[in-house]
Order: C-alpha cells, then structure tokens, then sequence
C-alpha cells in the first residue's frame, strides 16, 4: 500500500465528517406552527354592527395544546332572539388547528377533540332567529367548524341540526342539515321574499393552507339587518423544513477547509509512523 493510499481514506472519512457537522439542521427550526380564530355570530342592524369577541390561537410546534373557548354575549340586536353562543379554537403543536362556533341551546357546547374534530351539545331550548313578525328560522343547533394541517389539508363544514323556516307558527321549509358549501336558499313567507341565506359558506385559501366557514349568513330583504351565525378560520398553518446551521456557500467552505486540514495532520502522522520526513516548501 502506497502513502498516497494511505492518506486517501482517512482523508475521504474526514470530509464526509465535516461536511455532515456543517450542514447538520438546526435544531429548534423543526416545529412547525399552527392558528385557529372562533366567532360565534355578528349581527349588523340600522348601520351598527354588533359581535362576539373572536377566539384566536396560535402554537409555535414547542408548546402544548392552546386552546381558547367561552359562551360570550351579543350587544342589543333585532335578530336572535334565542340560544346560547358558543365559540372554541385549538392549535396544536404538530402543525395542525382547529375552530368550532354558533349558537346552541341552554346549556349546550362545542368541543374540540385532541384529533381536532368538533363536538356540538345542542343543550335544550334551542335557538330563533326572527325575520319578520310571522316568520322565524328554528333549529337546535347552528354551528361552523373547521380544521387545517401545516402541509396544506384543510376542511370545513356547517351543521344546522333540525332547522327549518316556520311561519305563523308552522314549518313551511326544512333546512339541510349538512349543506355542501355556500348553499344559497331564498325564504318567501306569505307568499312574499323575506331572507336571502348562504348555508355552510366556504372561503379557501389554498396556496396559505387556509379556510374560513360560516355556518348561516343571513340578509333580510327590504332592511339593512344581516348577520353571520358561526365563523371560524383554521390556517394558514406553517410547515417548517430543516435549514442549514450555516448558509450553503459557507457550508462549502467550511467543509472544504476540514478535508484539507485533516489531510495535512494525517499526512503527518503516517509520514512520521514509517521514518520519512516531508519536504519543505520551497525544497529543491
């Protein structure tokens, strides 16, 4: 075996060994991050909106579950007229969120599971919302719920349980359950248009990974009131790749500066180990 086949191997265990310590990833950018906002129904009336506080987390990927709910109150409105509103919004550390709101009956709640599905108690009572004197919107249960992941997945649905448009006290429409996305419904009582509804009304963002639902958008014809029953936003959550501890053009340096340096120092040892000397720059 020659000194140049010596050297080789060592020289080449050491190079793979520094450009791994160089480009190693940094440890703290692998969390990837998570958002989620709540709100459980804004109403506009004469020109003057009213609305709940929203519900908004966020998870940097180093925390555990952060999740924000309560059953906030409405300010004076013509609109609803019964039920309990509802709001919950989780972001959880592996870069997923999730949101549910709307309007229950007493003693109902929303829930959000640690898999981020959402879990609606009806409670009792149910809940109306009044679009003229003779006509109202009834259900047991109105609300939103959404989720999103940080590759990009996100979904969304509204729940309208048992609801339908009655009129003098008479069920004269059923509202689906289970609307597909922006269902629009027009409501006529007496033979005369009164409300415009959007059921489970889907907004998708999806080059941000981001979605926003709203359970029931209401319009009344011929005044100024409009409301949103349940809005919730998951995402755009943020997936974290692996970066380099030092830029890539120093990386290159920095690995290049180790294979020579461990040449010169192997070199030097085998030189030693078999009695020969090495010759000085500039030796003839």
């Amino acid at each position: 075996m020659t000194l140049t086949t010596t050297l080789r191997r060592p020289g080449l265990v050491v190079a793979a060994a520094a450009t791994a310590l160089v480009l190693l990833p940094a440890g703290t950018a692998l969390a990837d991050t998570a958002t989620a906002t709540a709100n459980a129904a804004w109403v506009t009336a004469l020109g003057t909106t009213v609305a709940t506080r929203t519900e908004a987390v966020e998870n940097n990927g180093t925390q555990d579950t952060v999740t924000s709910s309560s059953t906030p109150t409405l300010g004076s409105q013509p609109l609803i007229t019964a039920g309990t509103l509802v709001q919950t919004a989780s972001a959880f550390a592996d870069g997923s969120s999730a949101a549910c709101a709307g309007l229950v009956g007493s003693g109902g709640r929303v829930t959000i599971s640690p898999d981020g599905r959402c879990a609606v108690t009806p409670g009792s009572g149910g809940v109306q919302l009044k679009l003229t004197a003779a006509a109202v919107i009834k259900a047991d249960a109105i609300t939103a719920s959404c989720s999103a992941r940080s590759d990009g997945t996100v979904t969304g649905a509204a729940t309208s349980a048992n609801a339908g448009v009655h009129v003098l006290g008479a069920k004269v429409l059923t509202l689906t359950a289970d609307a597909a996305p922006s269902t629009g419904v027009n409501v006529s009582a007496l033979g005369l248009p009164v409300a415009k509804l959007v059921l489970n009304e889907q907004t998708i963002d999806a080059a941000a990974g981001k979605i926003t639902v709203g359970a029931l958008d209401t319009a009344l014809v011929g005044s100024a009131v409009t409301s949103m029953i349940g809005t919730v936003t998951c995402g755009g959550n943020t997936k974290v790749y692996p970066t380099p501890a030092v830029p890539l053009h120093a990386a290159s340096l920095g690995a290049a500066l180790a294979v020579v340096a461990g040449w010169a120092v192997l070199a030097r040892r085998v030189v030693r180990r078999r009695g020969l000397s090495l010759p000085s720059v500039g030796a003839r």
